[in-house]
């Protein structure tokens, strides 16, 4: 009896990635009340009639609610969110998720406000839409076009060519919802 015991325990035993992922699952934090209204509310806002979120809309989501992930991050939340490739995820995984999300160091503002300055040659706080739209696709995580085309619109909403780089600072770490939602 003891060895069919010790047999059964060796087979329930997990491997070393999944004893690492099951101490980072206890290492992450849990969402405050507030946090869960936030997250469910951005879920909500897009997701489909079937009441799930489509996995290429996560990264959206999450920049619309003020994170700023990385490529890397995005792909591992759709991994974790969706491990048998279904292609979306439903509320509970996307709120699980979001656990790890919260732990994701931000971006400072001002960094990035001198990196755009880098840019700013005329040094007038406006940089050209050409310009930025390289920036933003060919440096450090590149945008999609779909947020790209949304973000040019909303940052060069008078069509003239330039952009004040400020607005995209607002755009980031200010995120107005119902503006941007108007540009989808």
């Amino acid at each position: 009896m003891a060895d069919q015991e010790n047999v059964e325990a060796s087979v329930k035993e997990e491997s070393p990635q999944e004893e690492k992922e099951k101490e980072e699952e206890g290492d992450l934090p849990e969402l405050t009340d507030e946090d869960k209204a936030e997250f469910k509310a951005g879920f909500k806002a897009f997701q489909r009639e079937d009441r799930t979120l489509k996995n290429e809309q996560i990264g959206r989501v999450l920049r619309e609610m003020g994170f700023i992930p990385t490529n890397a991050q995005i792909t591992r939340i759709k991994d974790e969110a969706d491990p048998e490739r279904m292609g979306w995820i439903e509320l509970d995984g996307f709120m699980e998720c979001m656990r790890r999300v919260i732990t994701y160091p931000k971006p400072m503002e001002e960094d990035i406000r001198a990196a755009f300055r880098v840019f700013d040659k005329e040094n007038n706080g406006f940089l050209p839409t050409a310009m930025m739209r390289h920036i933003l696709t060919n440096l450090g995580e590149s945008l999609d076009e779909v947020e790209l085309d949304c973000l040019m619109k909303y940052c060069d909403s008078d069509q003239s060519g330039q952009i004040k780089y400020e607005i995209v600072l607002d755009a980031m770490f200010n995120p107005d919802p119902k503006a941007l939602a108007k540009l989808l």
